[in-house]
């Protein structure tokens, strides 16, 4: 059994060395290495991280190819029977790996699994759930609704995409997972094809896991940490233009032309450009 973990960096110099530190000092028990893909990078970390750790396998890009296009390069170069998509901006304290892969050992079921994210000083952030986006939950993100439920029933998720807070004391069987951190086994890429390059950031991961069976991701109770944002060094103006075209490409692909022109026409309505 082998572990590969694939890490897209684009900036982030601090939460990278975190990353890494963490990684260091709660290794898995089982083989891994450890890929990264600098999508341009102007800070410097990915050369840093050559010296600091040798056995760190570094490529480097030389323009932005976006968040999948990077996993796909890494998923292609790396040989592990296990791999681990992480963003930069997580961490954590224990071993949080040899349970996930204990887990996939036991359940065969299980095509991509990932720990309870916990973001320092604000709780449970992790997004999982069985309904894929669709134009009722673009409405639900979209206006206060679901800020406005919640100021009066705190915890309450409205989203009915997502699982609530309670579900993640014992976890389980979902459909999707946002994909800061995942575990998926290679045999799902080969299966169910890689990454969609189009998605540039964001729904990468929903395109991706609606290729899957129904109920073969999974949420174990194991705790890491996301910083959320820590992997960001875009403006934000211009990171909402590219979850919008995203959302647009996503329901493109996967929803009916209604909704798609139901989405633009909307978007459009409230000034919003992508």
């Amino acid at each position: 059994m082998s572990l590969d973990i694939l890490i897209p960096v684009y900036n982030g110099k601090k939460h990278l060395l975190r990353l890494l530190n963490a990684l260091k000092e709660n290794p898995p028990e089982m083989e891994y290495r450890i890929y990264l893909f600098d999508n341009n990078s102007s800070d410097g970390g990915a050369r840093l991280v050559e010296g600091m750790y040798p056995d760190v396998v570094v490529i480097y890009s030389q323009r932005n190819l976006g968040y999948g296009a990077a996993l796909n390069r890494l998923i292609e170069v790396s040989n592990g029977e296990y791999l681990c998509t992480m963003n930069t901006d997580i961490y954590f304290d224990t071993d949080v790996f040899t349970p996930l892969l204990n887990k996939m050992e036991e359940d065969k079921r299980i095509l991509g699994i990932a720990p309870v994210l916990m973001m320092p000083g604000k709780g449970i952030v992790s997004t999982a759930g069985d309904m894929f986006p669709n134009l009722w939950t673009f409405l639900i993100e979209f206006l206060p609704i679901a800020e406005m439920v919640n100021r009066v029933l705190p915890g309450f998720r409205l989203w009915s995409s997502l699982k609530p807070y309670s579900f993640y004391k014992k976890g389980g069987y979902v459909n999707h997972i946002e994909g800061s951190f995942v575990l998926y086994r290679r045999k799902a890429f080969k299966k169910y094809g890689l990454f969609d390059e189009s998605f540039f950031l964001y729904f990468e991961d929903m395109d991706l896991q609606i290729r899957f069976p129904k109920k073969s991701m999974y949420i174990l109770p194991v705790v890491a940490y996301h910083v959320w944002g820590g992997s960001m060094r875009t403006k934000s103006s211009e990171l909402v233009k590219i979850r919008h075209r995203s959302l647009l490409g996503y329901f493109s692909k996967h929803r009916t032309p209604f909704e798609t022109l139901f989405i633009k026409i909307f978007l459009k309505t409230w000034g919003i450009t992508w």
